[in-house]
């Protein structure tokens, strides 16, 4: 009984880290979708399309480190969308 509760435990750690993965890289999309309109960069805005269609189509029980990535070239394709002096 104690080793199916540790192994619940674990589980259901793993799965709100899931979710939390999920959450941020969506809130980050919604900011992204904003940029692409303003920028009108259309290879930022294809990436923020392929990233949401690669989102929309994750299992439910997709990694968090598939996620963290996809938010990492997110953010990187931000950085370089951002004019120069609005990061300064």
């Amino acid at each position: 009984m104690v080793r199916d509760g540790e192994r619940l435990a674990r589980e259901d750690a793993e799965r709100v880290a899931q979710v939390e993965a999920r959450n941020e890289l969506e809130a980050e999309l919604f900011r992204a979708t904003e940029l692409a309109t303003a920028t009108n960069n259309i290879l930022f805005n294809s990436t923020v399309v392929t990233i949401r269609g690669w989102l929309e189509e994750a299992a439910p029980n997709t990694a968090v480190t598939a996620y963290k990535a996809k938010l990492f070239e997110l953010q990187t394709a931000m950085a370089r969308a951002t004019p120069r002096e609005a990061r300064e």
